[in-house]
């Protein structure tokens, strides 16, 4: 992730490909596995904004909550620390894109509420 914020495309895509990996090693508990590929899939987004690739960050984005999505309860402290649909507010944000940040902001919230219910 700091790679990509610096805009070091090739140090951030190494390092998300090291996360794709570790996300497909064998032997994993399965709420490890998928919050490993959560990580991975963000690190992939974050490393193709840093090329200019938007719109392959959006398709990694969009698996990254699918996955955090399907996860029933994720367990405090949170995992993956920022949430997906947080993070992917953020990018989108970045991206000058307010309306569809403005949904994924809204969606984190939504799921926040839950867990704290």
């Amino acid at each position: 992730m700091a790679a990509a914020k610096q805009k070091n495309a090739t140090t951030a895509r190494t390092a998300a490909d090291r996360m794709v990996a570790l996300s497909n090693e064998p032997g994993q508990r399965p709420l490890a596995q998928k919050v490993l590929s959560i990580q991975a899939k963000e690190a992939q987004a974050e490393a193709a904004l840093a090329s200019g690739d938007s719109e392959k960050a959006i398709s990694n984005m969009n698996d990254a909550v699918r996955i955090e999505d399907s996860i029933y309860a994720l367990s405090q402290p949170p995992y993956p620390p920022i949430p997906a649909h947080e993070l992917y507010g953020t990018m989108l944000r970045e991206m000058n894109r307010p309306a569809q940040a403005r949904e994924q902001f809204a969606d984190s919230l939504m799921n926040f509420d839950k867990q704290v219910r």
